[in-house]
């Protein structure tokens, strides 16, 4: 019941990454990228090809059901964000029990 979400963030360290759900159903990551290209190293050479692109990035997702808030988590491991999304027990679907009279 649990819904999973990944995302690219190469080289983003965790203090660089935002993640936030508005209402419930809402999320937004938000992670800065570091740029290679401007770096000291990197200025020593004519570059033929730059696959490394860098900056803010930014993405909302409108989730399908409600989550449960207090019960997200999110790790990242070699540039991949992995955010886990238990539904909301109100989301969840209830089974009625019917009575006779």
């Amino acid at each position: 019941d649990d819904y999973l979400i990944r995302a690219y963030v190469p080289g983003a360290k965790v203090d660089d990454i935002e993640i936030n759900v508005d209402r419930g159903n809402t999320l937004t990551i938000k992670a800065h990228i570091p740029e290679y290209a401007g770096e000291e190293e990197a200025k020593k050479y004519k570059w033929i090809v730059n696959e490394l692109g860098g900056g803010e990035i930014a993405r909302s997702i409108i989730l399908p059901t409600l989550v449960d808030i207090n019960k997200i988590e999110a790790s990242t491991e070699d540039g991949v964000l992995t955010i886990i999304l238990p539904r909301a027990e109100e989301a969840k679907p209830k089974q009625i029990k019917i009575t006779a009279k």
